[in-house]
């Protein structure tokens, strides 16, 4: 029997195994953080009983663009020289 015809009836099998062994894995590294570090919370300027406006949201949304798009251009900026 020639090895690509064994590879060929086994290899359909291999799709869900593989993809089981990473969502099972997956599912175990996040219960179990053993390999992951808490993110440390940013600190607001803001008091903790003020409550938040849409406007707020708004800004920091576009804030949020602007870092993008200024991190976009400065990368190309460093990749054209």
């Amino acid at each position: 029997m020639n090895a690509f015809e064994t590879i060929s009836k086994v290899f359909p099998f291999l799709y869900p195994i593989v993809f089981l062994l990473v969502l099972i894995g997956g599912y175990v590294s996040i219960l179990t953080s053993a390999s992951w570090e808490t993110p440390s919370k940013k600190k607001s300027s803001r008091n903790k009983g003020e409550e938040r406006t849409w406007d707020d949201v708004g800004n920091e949304f576009k804030e949020m663009l602007y870092d993008v798009f200024h991190s976009a251009r400065e990368s190309l900026k460093d990749t054209k020289k």
